[in-house]
């Protein structure tokens, strides 16, 4: 399932997708997926493949998706399914961040009977 849009990518998605030897490097916009994000999709993906993080400028890095010995070469469904991964992680982020201050309420108010024994 590819969320092809194009906010979240530079330019047109095959732009951003550049076949190499036994991978592909995918240029991701540092301004749209935050340091966290990147990191948490390349540990996704670190069983599968050899990933490398790579910086390009201030706004620009390579995520690197390469064969890892005795394993298959990534596709192009495989560099779609990083660039999902990266939406939905940076996703998963930003309502982590805007539901934080009412999940710390719900739970002091959760275990305020526990704290009153």
């Amino acid at each position: 399932r590819l969320h092809y849009c194009s906010l979240f990518f530079v330019g047109d998605f095959m732009e951003n997708v550049i076949n190499i030897e036994n991978g592909y490097k995918i240029i991701v916009s540092k301004r749209m997926y935050e340091k966290e994000t990147v990191v948490s999709v390349a540990y996704k993906f670190c069983n599968d493949f050899i990933i490398s993080l790579d910086d390009i400028d201030d706004d620009y890095l390579a995520f690197v998706l390469q064969k890892r010995y005795n394993s298959k070469i990534p596709s192009m469904e495989d560099a779609e399914r990083v660039f999902d991964e990266l939406i939905d992680e940076q996703l998963r982020l930003e309502i982590y961040r805007r539901t934080k201050v009412i999940r710390e309420i719900i739970y002091k108010k959760a275990f305020a009977p526990l704290q009153d024994k």
